[in-house]
């Protein structure tokens, strides 16, 4: 997913730009969705969040076996 990648990155860039170090593997990745939020982080090598709230829940990681998300949590607030 190019277009994910290049989003990763300049999210990357943003960060230090803002004084961050860009060590992908100290970056996480929120989202709601396996197959876009999931996925786009991984493939950066940042860590992954999944917000239950959203559009994916815990059941529908059947469906997407290689976007595992690292970490989950209920909703936006518990990040």
């Amino acid at each position: 997913n190019k277009g994910g990648e290049m989003m990763m990155e300049r999210a990357r860039q943003m960060l230090i730009a803002q004084g961050h170090d860009g060590d992908p593997s100290t970056i996480c990745m929120v989202g709601d969705r396996f197959d876009t939020d999931i996925r786009a982080g991984r493939s950066a090598g940042f860590r992954t969040c999944l917000a239950l709230s959203g559009c994916h829940n815990l059941e529908s990681q059947r469906h997407y076996p290689s976007d595992v998300a690292d970490f989950f949590v209920a909703g936006g607030g518990g990040v």
